[in-house]
């Protein structure tokens, strides 16, 4: 592997990941939200567990203050999370309650190992350093400056507390602590995104009908019912598609043929929405293809619709009929304009004088 594919490699993992945790902040942060709690009695616990068992039993009198400190302002830390651990907090609370969280587990582990310990060379502040790396869902930002101010201030003090030899024993175990949480975060943001991508793809491949590549009949109601709640007096029209004797060319030219119809016109409705946010097509079987239009005037989709009504590209003839619903500014509903649309489909469709009738939803 070249120096031009890491480097490409790695501005994609950047890039990956900047919109990965941009578009998702809010779910993140709320299942870090819901960890924390866990996470912090367990600190809690642990934190009991040292101050009035192994403190007794190993005399250590110099730790006594450090740990009322530590364990009353830990013990209000878990209080706070706790009652507010059902309500939805902003994003940066929960960043800020997940890095003060780190900094104490950090913090003590580097008191003890300074000022309880200091001849022994570092084991505890290294495993929290890497466990950190693990423990939530966060932006690679986040846990890096989590590892190296740490890091940083431990070495800083370790070289003036310490020993030469214990100093450079703690540079060298804390330098391959450094390497296993920095590949860690690398490696688990690769998997994070890449899952995210693959869910997405099986996410889209759901919602699209796989023979024209627009939206199946779910996904399409979901959307336009969505648009719906969201604005309730806006302009838009509901449209339904028929093909001409669909029957007819199935039954004369075969199947295979049919199906290249039905492909051909899913085009042309590409051709509408690939590149139009204010329209939405959906297959809802067969041939019937149905159009939402966002805030368009009558005459704006009566324009729009006109390029669908004949096909070419074939030896037959191949049209389609459109009945339209148009709701202007009043409070619609999906069910509603579809029963409209249908019925002017209906009446064109038996008498032929037009390929395309709107009609206004009183």
């Amino acid at each position: 592997m070249s120096i031009e594919d890491i480097h490409r490699r790695f501005q994609q993992w950047i890039i990956g990941s900047r919109t990965y945790f941009r578009e998702n902040a809010e779910a993140n942060e709320a299942h870090n939200w819901h960890l924390l709690m866990p996470m912090s009695v367990i600190y809690l616990v642990i934190l009991d567990f040292f101050f009035f068992l192994v403190c007794p039993l190993i005399s250590i009198p110099v730790c006594f203050p450090c740990m009322i400190i530590c364990l009353g302002f830990h013990i209000l830390f878990t209080v706070f999370i706790i009652l507010f651990r059902k309500k939805k907090m902003p994003v940066w609370i929960v960043q800020t309650a997940i890095t003060v969280f780190g900094f104490e587990i950090l913090a003590y582990a580097g008191y003890l190992e300074l000022s309880v310990f200091p001849q022994m060379t570092t084991f505890l502040f290294p495993l929290c350093l890497c466990l950190m790396t693990h423990i939530y869902t966060r932006s690679p930002i986040y846990r890096i400056t989590e590892i190296i101010f740490p890091f940083s201030f431990y070495l800083f003090f370790s070289f003036r507390l310490k020993t030469p030899s214990l100093f450079r024993m703690d540079l060298f175990i804390l330098c391959i602590a450094l390497i296993i949480s920095s590949l860690a975060v690398f490696t688990q943001t690769i998997y994070i995104i890449q899952n995210d991508k693959n869910k997405r793809t099986l996410q889209k491949l759901c919602e699209l009908d796989a023979m024209t590549g627009i939206n199946n009949k779910a996904s399409f109601q979901i959307q336009v019912e969505e648009y719906l709640d969201s604005h309730k007096r806006m302009n838009c029209a509901l449209a339904i598609c028929d093909l001409d004797n669909f029957k007819n060319v199935n039954d004369t030219y075969g199947h295979r043929i049919g199906d290249e119809v039905l492909q051909a016109f899913s085009k042309e409705l590409h051709g509408l929405t690939d590149h139009d946010d204010q329209i939405i097509a959906g297959r809802f079987g067969g041939d019937e293809f149905v159009l939402f239009f966002k805030e368009l005037s009558k005459e704006e989709v009566l324009h729009k619709l006109q390029c669908l009504h004949a096909i070419e590209g074939f030896t037959f003839e191949v049209t389609c009929s459109i009945g339209a619903a148009y709701s202007a500014g009043r409070k619609s509903n999906m069910i509603e304009m579809f029963d409209c649309a249908d019925q002017h489909l209906y009446r064109i469709k038996g008498n032929r004088a037009q390929a395309i009738d709107i009609a206004d939803i009183d």
